[in-house]
């Protein structure tokens, strides 16, 4: 019982608090010990309150009733996403461990090897923050504690560039930031409340509101800048080119899912005009087409794999968009399906690229090719793959809303994948892949791409 009461709090003071003793412990075996015992106690928890969460579960600070006080709330929209990124960050601590082990943490100082794990887990801590709070300035400040954990983690491994990367990240980030604070400013001068259930009720009467229409805007471009939507894509593939793809087997596989969660809680949660609503579905539709469109042709015709599966990461961000816009009064249930399955395919594809990173080339053993073949077959959403299903409900979808041009965009946009995941495994298969290190391979990179597999054929029936 005491679980469940405190349990919205728990969920980002677990891995806050293991974080400041990752940095006090001063050894990394123990940090990388604390972080793995943090997580797996965050996921246990999480995975129960899903269990007892019947109705929506609500906390109030200091018990300070919102809209007076912060107040954290889970429901069946934000609880499944706790879930998930708390268990990705256990698959890249515990199967991914090489990979971090080899491309990030060996090029650390031994006196700051541990420091990389509490950095780590107060990123993790600010995006379920993100996902937890129901207060709008509570999201900025998360927001920023993610981000700015986000961009020491961007700069880490063996390349001189991952600085310039992260500095470039930095820079358009805090632009998107700025945007969302002065839209949360803008909306809290005209309703006086800073809680999101709260703001959706006092909004009404005041669409017409210039200050209004501008907050809106605001938070919106700042939120669709730090997930990089097109045409703002460019800090992405920027940022992430040079950023360890062993740290990018997180940050990418999860960035979509939680922008996508601040965009559907903001747009369904905030605004309740149906005019309001329209208008933002016309904005982004376009840039969802023309992204879905334009980045998977730039995949297409890249020539550096790291880069091919950045612009496919792009691309993902269209396919939600498009899904979040559909229908403009309701939340698609395929849009999570979608997100899901796009994450697991991220993170399996930059182990991939991890490994190329590591290995001076690939070595040609059967059970490596075949993980490998698996995952580009599984992201590339050929038949019978979770994501060739995911394709045909989107495509179902917009035939039951009649919207032909985003039908054939969308069928576009799948042949473009599967042209660039081809291309992927011809530059992995028929090409050296070569890089300055020469490390024999160690059979973990074998249990976490297999591992990826198994949930792709257990989710597969589920859907």
């Amino acid at each position: 019982m005491l679980i469940a009461k405190h349990l919205p709090a728990l969920q980002v003071l677990i891995p806050f608090s293991s974080a400041l003793l990752a940095a006090l412990s001063s050894k990394p075996n123990i940090a990388r010990a604390l972080s793995v015992l943090a997580l797996i106690l965050n996921s246990a928890i999480s995975i129960y309150g899903i269990l007892i969460l019947q109705n929506n579960i609500s906390y109030n600070f200091g018990n300070w009733q919102p809209p007076f006080g912060i107040e954290y709330r889970l429901d069946h929209l934000n609880q499944p996403i706790i879930i998930y990124i708390n268990c990705i960050l256990l698959f890249c601590l515990t199967a991914g461990h090489y990979f971090i082990q080899e491309s990030i943490i060996k090029f650390i100082p031994n006196n700051r090897q541990h420091l990389f794990y509490a950095i780590l887990l107060f990123a993790h801590a600010g995006y379920i923050g993100i996902i937890s709070t129901n207060d709008l300035f509570n999201l900025y400040v998360f927001i920023e504690i993610s981000s700015l954990s986000t961009y020491v983690l961007m700069a880490t491994g063996g390349n001189p560039r991952a600085v310039i990367g992260a500095f470039n990240y930095l820079m358009l980030g805090t632009i998107g930031a700025t945007l969302i604070l002065i839209g949360i400013g803008f909306i809290l001068s005209q309703t006086g409340s800073l809680n999101i259930l709260d703001i959706h009720q006092r909004l009404t009467g005041l669409y017409d509101s210039k200050i209004v229409i501008a907050a809106i805007s605001f938070v919106l471009i700042g939120v669709l800048l730090k997930i990089a939507f097109f045409p703002m894509h460019f800090w992405m593939v920027r940022a992430y080119s040079s950023t360890p793809a062993s740290i990018l087997a997180y940050l990418g596989s999860i960035s979509t899912i939680v922008g996508s969660y601040i965009c559907i809680r903001f747009i369904y949660f905030v605004i309740e005009d149906q005019q309001q609503l329209q208008t933002i579905a016309n904005f982004i539709t376009p840039l969802a087409l023309v992204t879905i469109i334009l980045v998977s042709w730039f995949a297409t015709i890249s020539v550096n794999i790291k880069k091919i599966v950045i612009y496919g990461a792009a691309a993902g961000v269209g396919y939600a968009m498009l899904l979040l816009t559909i229908a403009s009064d309701q939340i698609s249930p395929i849009l999570y399906q979608l997100l899901f399955i796009d994450g697991l395919n991220k993170a399996g594809l930059f182990l991939i690229i991890a490994y190329t990173e590591i290995n001076s080339n690939i070595k040609k053993t059967p059970l490596l090719y075949t993980a490998i073949i698996g995952i580009i077959f599984c992201s590339s959403g050929l038949p019978i793959s979770p994501m060739f299903i995911i394709k045909l409900k989107m495509l179902d979808l917009l035939i039951n809303y009649g919207k032909w041009l985003e039908f054939f965009i969308v069928i576009i946009g799948s042949t473009l994948s599967l042209l660039y995941h081809y291309r992927i495994a011809s530059l992995l298969f028929f090409s050296n892949v070569r890089s300055h290190n020469n490390i024999e391979e160690h059979k973990a990179n074998l249990y976490a791409f297999y591992l990826i597999i198994i949930l792709q054929l257990i989710i597969l029936p589920l859907l």
